[in-house]
């Protein structure tokens, strides 16, 4: 045992924020949401991920890309090599009554043949989208070339991250502000088209195509992804919950790093309610994109994923 009485305060401050980090880590098993290089918003390859994984005490890691699968043939060697538990995930963008909805989807063996239509139709939306964002931001002085953004991207389109990572070299600001300019609010926000399909469309898909359908931080909803007035959500959320599991909904992403207590709380509730599964992840898309958050900050308990994948 190590004798604190011979550290400096300093010391003591150190020991105590590395083992209040390693607890943090080591409370859950498996990290159920994270990005790789082929999200468009997100910085390092499958590989380092499932190594960064291994090394922060995980027993899982699943990547849920962006509107993609192309991630899809790196995990199983990468999980192996790392002895980490896995499966197949992807996260795909949805709209509800003007809010932005993510719903996650797991399977051991997705048909990718079935997704990817709906795939194909989001991510053309977004470019759609891009282009639009981009005209504003020209009148505002800030010129950037679209064609030179698809380049970076390894999933074939374009969303705000991506732009807001160019505005910040371009401007030399940092990436936050940046990122105002293209949020919701920002002088060249651009809402969802009508290509943006339902949540309930998305988890119909992924159940067809052999998945489970997941919704991803559903906190977000009474946040500022949501336009509709504070006084509504509550009972907008409740019908899209009803409507979600009468499409099929298996989960509820309850331990995510921006949910409160109390909603933590609320979205177990849920899930006990309606006898589905309870999900958690870091969202974590890498320093560059995610410069807060560390993988396996937020997780879940392994046989909650087998749950899942097994229901």
């Amino acid at each position: 045992m190590v004798d604190l009485g011979n550290f400096s305060p300093i010391h003591h401050f150190f020991l105590f924020f590395f083992h209040a980090r390693l607890r943090l880590i080591m409370q859950y098993e498996i990290d159920c949401h994270s990005h790789s290089f082929y999200s468009p918003d997100a910085a390092e390859s499958p590989e380092l991920m499932f190594k960064k994984a291994r090394i922060a005490g995980l027993k899982g890691l699943v990547i849920t890309d962006h509107n993609t699968t192309a991630h899809f043939p790196k995990i199983n060697k990468s999980a192996k090599k790392n002895k980490l538990i896995t499966c197949e995930g992807i996260e795909i963008t949805a709209s509800y009554k003007n809010a932005d909805i993510h719903i996650l989807g797991y399977s051991n063996s997705f048909d990718v043949k079935y997704l990817e239509p709906l795939l194909k139709s989001i991510r053309n939306g977004y470019n759609k989208r891009s282009k639009k964002t981009l005209i504003r931001l020209k009148k505002i002085g800030i010129e950037i070339n679209f064609s030179d953004l698809l380049k970076k991207s390894r999933s074939g389109y374009v969303s705000k991250p991506l732009i807001a990572k160019e505005i910040s070299r371009v401007k030399k600001i940092e990436y936050k502000s940046a990122l105002l300019l293209v949020e919701r609010g920002g002088a060249a926000y651009v809402p969802y088209g009508v290509w943006a399909p339902s949540p309930e469309k998305v988890v119909e898909c992924i159940n067809k195509a052999g998945g489970k359908a997941v919704f991803a931080h559903p906190g977000d909803f009474f946040g500022k992804r949501n336009s509709l007035p504070l006084s509504k959500r509550e009972v907008a959320f409740n019908k899209l919950i009803k409507s979600l599991i009468k499409a099929g909904l298996s989960g509820i992403e309850v331990w995510y790093p921006t949910h409160t207590p109390k909603q933590i709380v609320s979205f177990k509730s849920i899930t006990k309610k309606y006898n589905i599964i309870p999900t958690g992840g870091s969202d974590w898309h890498g320093k560059a994109f995610t410069p807060n958050r560390s993988m396996g900050q937020c997780g879940t308990k392994i046989n909650y994923l087998s749950k899942l994948l097994v229901s």
